[in-house]
């Protein structure tokens, strides 16, 4: 009878069907706890006005949008959410009645902590209805940082700007460490409260992150609550207001990545003043050279981004750069800050020849450790030292990593990453096969790799061991040079667990060095263990030099072995069809064979349906959901097994 109520409904528009409620009153905390609406899992109508189109922020795979009280009021602001990225054709100004179901993103494994909240309409065909174009949007609401800073306050006092359109103001850029891929920057207040700035919008996708100290006058944008914190996302560069001084330079780019002698070499950056940039420069020199002037052209698309092209250079050329840009007021901003006297510059190395060996490509590097040769392809032979067993892969995983090396030694080794979208997935290799291959040198959060392979060719088999007995020092002492090489260290003694299944050692001269879980080892190990060797290679990742045992052999005379259970690597990676009527396949997989549970859950937090619960194996999974006796909405899948969980939004519509 329900679901004939709720049909009829969507034929006759289901825009009328509930009580209309304002957005405010939809997102006011109430019985759910402080960050939830008291309306979590009701099904209500509200008007309001899009702040943002569905193309604005980015939102992966999925269509959302913002929408906001017409007065600006408290709790005033919501967004909209549908896992369908096609579902949305709404404008920035368009005043809107929409009937959706209210929803809980959250992005902890805590399952009474709330992120942001969602208005997720069944059918937007029907639920999202028009009412005026154009319309003017509220002034943005001033709040102080101390709201946004999760270390200064309880989280929850910022739950009531969440989704609106809000201004901060005097704010100094104090951090910009995070990985540029967050596109994130930190700020801070005359009181020492801090904000998170992401650039997350489109129209900002090129910003980059002012240099420290850089000081605004007002940063407009959205509260999007993520992970514990509340962030401010600008609409667009309008939204980032300069205060009274010298220009800003940042989001800079010297290419293109794999330049070549026939190649102009091509220069990006950001410049946004308070008041007007008045002249732009890049200075370049090569291989050490006297630096020449070449201005910055002003893209007509972007009042911010200027480029220039310099000439091409021969092969073997280091181009370096610096940037100059001069104000309406007579400030200067240089980038970097001193100008020709920096200790180092951006930079760029021209080649057209294609490497041959990994000590080619491994040893000629910019300060950072990246190779010259980044982008361009190259053809290597050498031996498997890290092979499809080291790194516990099935048949059914869809990439494949490995290690190879041409000898022992600094630069010798390279790390293979290859995947099925790749011209050639390559066969199940291991230890000791020696394979000539094709690929492309990329670099990989600090880490070169030898990526899109294009042919491979097995030798063959049985080969020795390719392993280069070193002191820890000497390793550290230049750890970019012994980049996925395969060591052997001497006297090695467990420090303690680091957490994540890592563990910290040190030798018998008290240098140290972090154990990593990369291989199919499960040793026990506690503190004070010590063993005569370790071998293991050397890799790079979370900012930090580690050492990667194989498996249990490279633990040589370890005290006390025995077996522990690593971290098990597992996800929720899909469910098809999503949205579903009246069944969807969940898909999932397992890193190992574990006891687990797979469950169901409405936006309150009843559990509807357990679907798995007991042991399974490792590898890929699917189990069924049949939704024939479940209510439109969305819902939730929970897999959960050793203490962690992953989480997958579902959405039934009947």
């Amino acid at each position: 009878m329900k679901s004939w109520i709720f049909a009829l409904l969507l034929l006759a528009g289901s825009v009328f069907a509930y009580e209309e409620l304002s957005i405010s009153q939809m997102q006011m905390p109430g019985a759910f706890g402080p960050d939830s609406s008291g309306h979590c899992g009701d099904t209500v109508t509200v008007v309001g006005v899009a702040l943002s189109s569905s193309e604005h922020f980015y939102s992966g795979s999925h269509s959302s949008f913002y929408l906001i009280d017409t007065l600006g009021v408290e709790y005033g602001g919501v967004l909209v959410y549908h896992p369908d990225g096609d579902m949305f054709d709404v404008f920035v100004g368009d005043l809107l009645r929409i009937t959706g179901v209210v929803s809980e993103y959250r992005t902890t494994n805590d399952n009474g902590v709330a992120n942001q909240t969602e208005l997720i309409p069944m059918d937007p065909s029907v639920d999202v209805e028009v009412l005026s174009y154009e319309h003017a949007l509220p002034d943005p609401v001033f709040v102080n940082m101390w709201y946004l800073d999760r270390v200064r306050h309880n989280d929850h006092v910022a739950e009531r700007y969440e989704s609106m359109l809000m201004e901060i103001h005097d704010a100094v850029v104090v951090d910009i460490s995070a990985p540029p891929s967050y596109r994130q920057f930190t700020v801070a207040d005359p009181e020492g409260n801090r904000a998170i700035i992401r650039t997350a919008a489109a129209g900002l996708s090129e910003y980059g992150r002012p240099p420290l100290g850089s000081t605004f006058e007002v940063i407009k944008g959205v509260i999007y609550h993520v992970y514990g914190q509340y962030n401010v996302m600008p609409r667009d560069i309008a939204d980032l207001v300069l205060a009274v001084g010298p220009p800003i330079i940042s989001g800079t780019t010297i290419g293109p990545c794999g330049v070549t002698p026939s190649d102009l070499v091509h220069i990006t950056a950001n410049l946004s003043d308070d008041t007007a940039i008045d002249e732009a420069f890049v200075y370049f020199r090569v291989n050490g050279g006297a630096w020449t002037e070449y201005p910055l052209t002003r893209d007509l698309s972007n009042p911010v981004l200027f480029t220039s092209d310099l000439p091409a250079q021969p092969e073997g050329s280091l181009v370096e750069v610096y940037y100059h840009a001069l104000d309406d007021e007579g400030n200067v901003s240089r980038h970097p800050a001193e100008g020709p006297d920096a200790a180092s510059f951006p930079e760029i190395y021209v080649t057209g020849v294609a490497p041959t060996t990994c000590a080619q490509i491994q040893g000629e590097t910019y300060a950072d450790g990246a190779s010259h040769f980044q982008c361009h392809e190259a053809t290597l032979t050498g031996t498997i030292t890290f092979g499809y067993t080291d790194f516990g892969f099935t048949p059914e995983d869809t990439y494949r990593n490995y290690i190879l090396a041409e000898a022992a030694g600094v630069n010798h080794a390279m790390y293979l990453y290859n995947n099925n979208s790749h011209p050639v997935f390559m066969a199940q290799l291991e230890r000791g096969d020696r394979i000539t291959l094709t690929g492309t040198i990329t670099e990989y959060n600090g880490l070169t790799e030898l990526s899109n392979i294009s042919a491979y060719t097995l030798e063959s088999s049985g080969n020795p061991e390719l392993i280069s007995q070193v002191g820890l020092a000497t390793i550290l002492a230049a750890p970019e040079g012994w980049e996925s090489v395969l060591v052997e260290l001497a006297d090695i003694a467990v420090v303690d667990s680091t957490g994540f299944g890592e563990w910290l050692v040190q030798d018998g001269l008290g240098n140290q060095i972090i154990l990593d879980n990369l291989g199919s080892w499960d040793v026990a190990l506690s503190a004070g263990a010590q063993m005569d060797a370790l071998r293991g290679m050397i890799t790079y990742n979370f900012g930090e030099w580690k050492i990667a045992p194989r498996d249990n052999a490279d633990f040589v005379n370890l005290d006390g072995i025995g077996p522990v259970e690593q971290p098990l690597d597992f996800q929720l990676t899909a469910a098809v069809p999503n949205p579903f009527n009246p069944a969807t396949s969940i898909e999932y997989s397992l890193g190992r064979a574990t006891s687990l549970r797979l469950s169901v859950y409405n936006v309150v937090g009843q559990e509807v349906a357990v679907l798995v619960n007991g042991q399974q194996a490792a590898g890929r999974h699917t189990a069924l959901l049949d939704g024939a006796g479940l209510a439109s909405g969305l819902y939730i899948a929970r897999l959960a097994a050793e203490g962690r969980s992953d989480e997958l939004k579902l959405l039934l519509v009947k």
